[in-house]
This record gives C-alpha cells, structure tokens and sequence, in this order.
C-alpha cells in the first residue's frame, strides 16, 4: 500500500513522485501545488548531491511516528574524498568518534554491480541501525550512527556525489532482501563481466 499523500489533511494515498526529489508521492497535481511551500525546503535538500551521508541510528525527527528512512539521513560531505586514511582522520574528528571502521558494504537498488555503498562505523556502541544492519553485506548487526560514501572496485568508474534520495530507495530495498545475498550475487555478476561471461 502507498503511504498518504503528504498534502494537508489528505487521506489519499500518493502515487504521483515529486518530479524533482522523488522522495514524497501526491494523490495530484492539485495537492502537490498545494504542498509545495512546505515541501520546497526538504525538495531541495533531497535532490542535492554530496559524496557522504550520515545514517543516524534513529530517525532525526520530531514527529516519532514517520518510518521513512529518509529521517534518518544527513548529508556530511567530506573534504578528503577519494584517500581512505584522510576519511577517517576527517569523520573521527569532525563526529568525534574513538575509531573508524568498515562496518559494511551494500551494493544499490538498481542492479549496479560496477561500484557499491560503502560503510564507515565506528566502536562507540548506539542502538542499532535497522536500516544498515538489512542492507550490509555480512549480516551482522550495525549499531550507532554510520557515514556512507560510494567505493568500488580498483578500475571502476565509481561516481563521487548521489543524493539523499537515492541512498534511501537503496536502503529501503533492503528491507525485504537479504543484504548478504545481494552482494554476493553482484560480486558474481562483476567478476563474471570481468571474464567475458555475463548470465
């Protein structure tokens, strides 16, 4: 079933995508016209692009009974990109976090298997993050707050910057699927392109 449509008040449910975001469906172009000004803000913020996120553990919001993921995400760009020691020196100092780590790896919601979701946690303990803990790729649990850049592999185009509103369709795909069993299959698929072998 389709969540309501975020208009005011409206009980129907939204099938028609903010063509901008996507991250909030309108019953019609009418309710959408009519949400617009409080939707603006949030609109735009979706649609940016940054090449870091923060997923909270819990929703950061003051309406508890949203289920949207989206609630829970930040963007965190990261002035040192692309160099892994510089990543973390940057996130343990700006969340001042004890220790970096891999906590996971989740490949997308749309079939890539050329570049994947990558994971930084850290051991400062935190409720556990549902979301992150479905889609990583090793089944186990990921507590407290984690940052996630895109990463692949050595000789892959992997694209810097995406978008709140992407990480969240990735994330919520995961929450009928098996994390671990995703990655492995897109690992399958890659190598198998890799040796001419596609299935």
């Amino acid at each position: 079933m389709a969540p309501n449509c975020p208009a005011f008040d409206c009980p129907n449910p939204g099938r028609i995508p903010c063509p901008k975001c996507k991250s909030v469906s309108y019953c019609s172009t009418n309710c959408q016209k009519s949400n617009l000004p409080s939707h603006e803000q949030s609109c735009v913020a979706a649609a940016s692009k940054h090449n870091c996120y923060l997923v909270r553990a819990s929703p950061n919001t003051s309406t508890p009974t949203t289920t949207s993921v989206s609630d829970q995400i930040e963007p965190l760009h990261l002035e040192h990109y692309g160099n892994e020691a510089a990543e973390v020196k940057e996130l343990r100092t700006r969340l001042q976090w004890s220790s970096v780590h891999e906590a996971a790896k989740f490949y997308d919601h749309a079939g890539t298997d050329s570049w994947y979701y990558y994971v930084y946690g850290h051991s400062d303990g935190g409720p556990k993050n549902e979301a992150v803990s479905r889609a990583s790729h090793t089944g186990k649990d990921i507590h407290g707050d984690v940052a996630i850049i895109r990463s692949g592999p050595a000789g892959y185009d992997t694209p810097e910057t995406f978008t709140k509103t992407e990480l969240a369709n990735a994330l919520e795909f995961y929450g009928t699927r098996s994390g671990r069993k995703i990655f492995n299959e897109r690992e399958k698929n890659r190598f198998m392109a890799k040796m001419g072998m596609r299935f």
